[in-house]
């Protein structure tokens, strides 16, 4: 497997795991997608990072916050 595919499977990990039902686990994938920067600035990423805005955990919206900030003109857009 590649690096960009490698990628790719990542951030698909990372995605679910946006949906998941631990408040941990939903804050240490914004921030990894953070961490990512603009490899991670899909639409798909973008949109799942807008909705956790909106979460029920202040942890949780900082984080995705940040990410979103991370990503920089990809989010921006």
């Amino acid at each position: 497997m590649d690096e960009k595919a490698a990628t790719a499977e990542i951030i698909d990990r990372l995605i679910h795991a946006l949906g998941d039902s631990s408040e941990t686990v939903r804050w240490r994938a914004c921030e990894a997608l953070g961490k990512m920067g603009e490899k991670a600035a899909t639409n798909e990423v973008i949109n799942w990072l807008i909705g956790a805005l909106e979460d029920t955990s202040d942890t949780v919206k900082r984080s995705a916050c940040n990410a979103l900030t991370n990503m920089g003109e990809k989010a921006a857009t």
